[in-house]
């Protein structure tokens, strides 16, 4: 038989499996067409179903609908489509649904959509345009009565005024916000805080300091020491920091932002990290301390280039470090912080938060513009004078020598914590669970039989390796051990000395060493591959929950493990 005949029965056999798993799909499809919408919805809601069969129902759901004409059971689809799909195609769901329930006298579902769509904007730092959806979210929250939803649009509204620099209208309405608290049906004081928490930025950015100092202070007491509000209470304790310095009560700012920056590392908070590095460089600024200042305002400077964005608040950061370099007359460091705020600025424009009153006049645009024109010629200028210096060649014949010894002390750093690495991972218990006394277990504040089940869920999700999806949360394990979060996260927090994110990668990890020393063509693997099969949904995160936990880098990690395995 010839070649091109061997293709043709090739070709044929693929189309046919095409076309075989068609068929199967539009069985499955029609026989689920033939169900009720109850059986769908309860279906769609089983806990036990996995998501891929669970938007089979959702979308059978849909299509029965629009098959019967019934609007409502159609806003009903898209609702049950949208509450599992992430980024663009939730949105798609989400305004299919505006579109249908707009048309409603009762528009069905209409705020809960609008609410959806604000907060992907919100997420996405378009706070002007999250704020025009919520007022729209809020007309028809009115209209129906939804005391719950007019709440949380309400705070929410309040806090997007103070993100554009409206604070004035922030703190009316979270004011408004807290008294309205007060008449829900409610005991959540994790809210409440909140509300608390964002009228002090407003209390702040007014220089209305005394009202600082009397919430913080409530605040932080109710906070102080309990895991459920460790990051409100952190926040809070860097809010009192901030105060501090504006009141000139520099020692006492140190020693707050300074209390709140370890945890902040600890869950990669970049945002409050910025505002913490921005004014303890402020504060050193203030006591004269210039050294310890510009290294603050470089930390900030590290996190925009991590993450491309600051909040206009600390973008003076730029300021700071332009006009100390241009003290030194380092034009390098000059012209590389004017494009790095240069940048910024665009960023800030982009979303619609360039406020006028955070900028200096020697720092506008067309200034900086300038000035960084002036840098390049002076730049070009002393690099012809280099040129024809002999004293460059010594100068880069020492940088080298200086770099090759480096190198060498790295070197030999990083061959003894590998060494150390495989050492510790011989003689190391997997998976195991530190003791916890008697006192620990029942300040849990959680029933014996509820904390043995979740003991036991968790056992079983580190053995099967479960720990590998790359979409696992703490609310979704949650939900699967059919318990709430926070005893989940207690448990976690007491039994195994660490907080979910890093109780989840530390496993991770441990899982990658162990396969990559087993596993010659594991590690062949590329390092996002490597990161993708240990779970990790990007290879950046993968890389520093690597080095936090071994300090080492993976590829480093590869490389040697493969030498010291040829040498055997």
């Amino acid at each position: 038989m010839s070649i091109k005949n061997h293709f043709f029965i090739f070709c044929c056999f693929c189309v046919s499996l095409s076309i075989y798993g068609q068929v199967q799909h539009t069985m499955v499809h029609d026989s689920l067409l033939q169900k009720g919408f109850t059986t769908l919805r309860n279906q769609f809601f089983n806990a036990n179903i996995p998501d891929s069969l669970a938007y089979n129902y959702a979308d059978a759901y849909l299509q029965k609908a629009k098959q019967l004409q019934d609007e409502k059971k159609i806003i009903d689809g898209y609702y049950y489509k949208s509450l599992l799909k992430l980024g663009a195609l939730k949105i798609k769901y989400v305004d299919s649904l505006i579109q249908y329930s707009i048309k409603r006298s009762d528009h069905y579902l209409l705020e809960n959509a609008l609410i959806v769509k604000a907060g992907d904007l919100y997420t996405k730092r378009q706070y002007k345009k999250a704020l025009d959806v919520y007022i729209e979210a809020q007309k028809y929250a009115k209209v129906a009565n939804n005391t719950q939803a007019l709440f949380t649009i309400e705070y929410t509204i309040g806090v997007i005024y103070n993100l554009i620099g409206e604070y004035l209208k922030g703190l009316t309405i979270l004011q408004q916000s807290l008294k309205n608290f007060k008449t829900l049906n409610v005991t959540d004081e994790w809210r409440r805080l909140n509300i608390v928490s964002s009228m002090v930025t407003s209390y702040r950015q007014l220089g209305m300091h005394d009202s600082v100092t009397h919430y913080i202070s409530k605040a932080i007491k109710k906070t102080h020491a309990k895991p459920t509000y460790k990051r409100l209470y952190h926040v809070l304790v860097l809010k009192e920091g901030i105060n501090s310095y504006q009141k000139q009560a520099y020692q006492k700012a140190v020693d707050s932002i300074q209390k709140a920056i370890p945890y902040f590392q600890e869950i990669g908070d970049d945002s409050n990290l910025s505002y913490a590095y921005f004014y303890l460089g402020k504060t050193y600024v203030a006591t004269q301390n210039s050294a310890k200042a510009i290294a603050y305002f470089k930390k900030v400077d590290t996190i925009f280039s991590n993450v491309d964005y600051l909040f206009p608040e600390t973008r003076a950061t730029y300021e700071f470090l332009i006009n100390h370099y241009k003290k030194k007359q380092n034009l390098n460091k000059q012209l590389m912080y004017i494009e790095r705020l240069l940048r910024l600025d665009s960023i800030l424009h982009d979303k619609e938060l360039y406020l006028t009153k955070h900028i200096s006049e020697n720092y506008t645009t067309p200034r900086l513009l300038a000035a960084k024109q002036h840098v390049i010629q002076s730049m070009q200028k002393k690099e012809r004078l280099y040129v024809i210096s002999i004293m460059g060649t010594v100068v880069l014949v020492v940088i080298a020598i200086g770099f090759l010894m480096y190198q060498y002390m790295q070197r030999k750093v990083y061959k003894k914590r590998f060494e150390e690495l495989l050492q510790a991972q011989k003689t190391s218990k997997q998976h195991a669970i530190i003791e916890v006394s008697d006192r620990k277990r029942s300040d849990l504040n959680i029933p014996e039989d509820i904390a043995t089940a979740i003991l036991k869920n968790l056992d079983d999700f580190k053995q099967k390796d479960e720990f590998l999806s790359p979409n696992i949360t703490l609310h979704k394990l949650a939900k699967r051990f059919k318990t709430n979060h926070t005893y989940l996260s207690k448990i976690i927090n007491v039994y195994e000395g660490k907080s979910f994110n890093a109780f989840v990668n530390d496993l991770r990890i441990t899982y990658t060493i162990n396969r990559l020393q087993n596993n010659a063509i594991f590690r062949k693997y590329t390092i996002d591959a490597i990161a993708e099969e240990s779970g990790f949904s990007n290879t950046r995160t993968f890389s520093r929950a690597f080095q936090r936990r071994t300090n080492l880098n993976p590829s480093y990690f590869i490389k040697n493990l493969n030498a010291s395995q040829s040498d055997i």
